[in-house]
């Protein structure tokens, strides 16, 4: 039964990723005798697969890669390090910085067409054409890049639920506020089914970790401290991506159409059409320097 539903179980890309440069790492650590066969790459990809099914998941999850320590490695001895290897690598790193410059390019230009349109966005407004069609492909390259920032939020977000932290801020949610607040000051995670295992040292209590859910391949003491060692990883990337989708959720609001208004929490609806040079005071932060659409 495991092996029918094991077909039906995506291994995601970082998941792919992880795979080869877990092969590089052997072949330039260890030598050519222990760079891990295609073949041997293919059975332990089957293998993550199998280990999501028997946890009722669809998806390759972050902790069933641990497994590739062992299925990879080349001598038992050598498990361990191969296991420091691969756990800073085991959660998704969403390309925030590529998608920060295209949104920061965006919202340049962005102002710079708005400043000659004074603030309208439609030929029907008076907007010449040619900045009227630089707007709208513009508004249209924002959109998209806020859906991308939505895919790769719910990627992390599958990690982070493993983890036993929060999800990301919901979408146009002010930084500073709801959910980050919690994980800053350390608030508790990962109650219910689950048990704890110590991180650290003496069992001191603030070094232990709440397991959201045993993993059934796993030794406990191993899942804490991936647990742990993850969750840093995890949150700052939350963070990052947070940060880019209240930004481009902005600048999506500043350059919709009538009708079409994006309601920012704390901001007010920004539609653009009909706002006077004076009225634009949405600010949005990109690349560390304050644009001011007027």
């Amino acid at each position: 039964r495991i092996s029918s539903l094991e077909g039906a179980v995506e291994l995601p890309s970082h998941v792919g990723q992880l795979l080869l440069a877990t092969r590089d790492y052997c072949d330039t650590t260890w030598g050519e005798f222990a760079r891990p066969s295609d073949r041997r790459l293919a059975q332990s990809a089957r293998l993550l697969r199998i280990s999501a099914a028997t946890h009722g998941r669809d998806s390759v999850s972050a902790l069933d890669c641990l497994l590739l320590a062992r299925t990879l490695c080349p001598e038992p001895v050598l498990s361990l390090e191969l296991t420091n290897f691969i756990i800073p690598r085991l959660a998704p790193e969403p390309p925030t910085g590529t998608l920060r410059l295209v949104l920061n390019t965006a919202i340049t230009e962005a102002a710079a067409a708005l400043r000659q349109s004074n603030g309208e966005i439609l030929t029907s407004r008076g907007v010449p054409a040619l900045i009227a069609a630089k707007l709208a492909a513009l508004s249209a390259d924002v959109t998209a890049l806020c859906i991308a920032a939505e895919a790769e939020a719910r990627e992390l977000d599958l990690c982070a639920e493993e983890l036993g932290l929060p999800p990301a801020m919901p979408a146009g949610t002010v930084p500073g506020e709801g959910t980050r607040g919690g994980r800053e000051s350390g608030a508790a995670v990962g109650k219910g089914k689950g048990g704890a295992a110590d991180g650290g040292e003496g069992g001191q209590a603030d070094k232990r970790v709440t397991i959201v859910e045993p993993h059934l391949w796993l030794d406990l003491a191993e899942q804490a401290a991936a647990v742990q060692a993850l969750r840093p990883t995890v949150i700052q990337r939350q963070r990052a991506l947070n940060d880019l989708r209240t930004l481009a959720l902005r600048a999506q609001t500043l350059l919709a159409v009538p009708g079409e208004g994006t309601r920012v929490p704390g901001e007010r609806t920004c539609v653009v059409p009909g706002y006077s040079a004076e009225a634009m005071e949405l600010s949005l932060v990109a690349g560390g320097a304050t644009h001011f659409f007027y």
